[in-house]
């Protein structure tokens, strides 16, 4: 039978090639706009002069050796008017002394505290409800534990933001270690800040990371605090941005000098646990969001085997494929590659077109495997 679409001679399917083209444009589209809604650096302010009070909520569950550490970066930021208050979340460590100890050295320093009780059973939001409670002023700037500040403006940066709109959406990512996990983990982590900072900027806000985000106490009174996701073991920073932020009150800070960091898993599994309980937020978003957040994942899962796909139905023969293969390639490396810039990250660029397609595919994976496992359980 003779064949209908063909390439000159060898017989290349059309339509394959037009929908390949079609995909990653429409990926390399989305790249560009994200990349160009993030800010550049000629806005940034070395010092900013924010005289708002904050106060800053940690929450802190066998946390003592982070505490010790990292408190004292917290509360020696270059900012006058500032509390730093520490939900002692039930913790079994050494928190509770180590948390007296900062309290007698630090006057900006207080904290709370949270029981043990074996027949209760409590989350994270409770540790933040009690924490936001227990704040005196109405500007809140949230972070974890394990965190801290890359520099002593971080305070001032965050504060300066919170003059100008109610919500700020601040970059909190890992500390470079080697080996592929904590590459794996970093670009993942810089990932969802690109999303999430750029439809920001792009007026569709959608969700914040608790490391670093801040927002007026009033307004997370306006939305009930965490009421209407309380049931949800995560939620505490992306469900609650979704609910409260809008084009009007949220602004992003992408200053490298009002970054935290934090030490990224070890351990594959618990990488994995977190993915798994990020879906379970992920399906709370708008639906819209969802839609954009679905053909995102998509687009990243498919370039890779497309690009595979294209080498080799053309293996040999037409040469201005390869040639547009070839530029796309050089150009996502060249976006990502501001983008880490942008990021402060370092040390996986060749890796990120696998990256791309194994933190796209590992959703699909968690809920496969989950729905095989709700099977087996009936």
């Amino acid at each position: 039978m003779e064949q209908i679409f063909h390439i000159d001679q060898y017989n290349l399917p059309l339509f394959f090639l037009v929908v390949a083209a079609t995909i990653l444009l429409a990926k390399l589209l989305n790249d560009l706009i994200l990349l160009f809604a993030l800010p550049g650096r000629r806005g940034f302010i070395k010092k900013p002069k924010a005289s708002v009070p904050v106060s800053i909520v940690i929450c802190a569950r066998n946390e003592a050796e982070n505490l010790k550490r990292f408190i004292p970066l917290i509360c020696e930021q270059d900012y006058e008017n500032y509390e730093v208050v520490v939900v002692n979340d039930a913790s079994t460590d050494n928190t509770p002394r180590v948390v007296r100890d900062l309290a007698s050295r630090y006057e900006n320093f207080r904290y709370t505290e949270i029981p043990r009780d074996p027949k209760f059973e409590h989350g994270k939001k409770l540790a933040l409800t009690i924490g936001i409670k227990a704040s005196k002023y109405d500007n809140l700037l949230l972070t974890d534990a394990d965190c801290w500040p890359e520099t002593d403006q971080w305070l001032a940066g965050m504060a300066d933001k919170l003059q100008q709109k109610k919500i700020v959406l601040g970059y909190g990512g890992y500390e470079q270690e080697r080996g592929l996990n904590n590459r794996l983990i970093r670009f993942d982590t810089m990932l969802i800040a690109r999303n999430y900072m750029s439809l920001a900027r792009l007026g569709a806000p959608y969700m914040g990371v608790g490391r670093n985000l801040a927002y007026h106490k009033s307004i997370y009174e306006e939305a009930g605090g965490f009421s209407k996701h309380y049931h949800l073991q995560s939620g505490d920073d992306d469900l609650l941005i979704n609910q409260m932020a809008r084009k009007s009150n949220t602004i992003v800070n992408l200053n490298p000098n009002h970054f935290t960091r934090s030490i990224a898993e070890k351990n594959f599994k618990l990488f994995y646990r977190q993915k798994k309980r990020h879906l379970t937020t992920g399906s709370k978003y708008r639906f819209f969001q969802k839609l954009y957040l679905l053909f995102d994942g998509l687009s990243r899962m498919l370039m890779l085997p497309l690009l595979v796909l294209i080498n080799i139905f053309t293996a040999g023969f037409e040469p201005y494929i390869y040639g547009a293969a070839g530029l796309f390639v050089i150009l996502q490396f060249v976006i990502w590659k501001i983008i880490m810039n942008k990021f402060r990250e370092k040390g996986f660029l060749l890796l990120i077109p696998f990256f791309e397609f194994f933190v796209s595919i590992l959703p699909l994976v968690i809920l496969t495997r989950s729905f095989i496992n709700r099977k087996r359980s009936r």
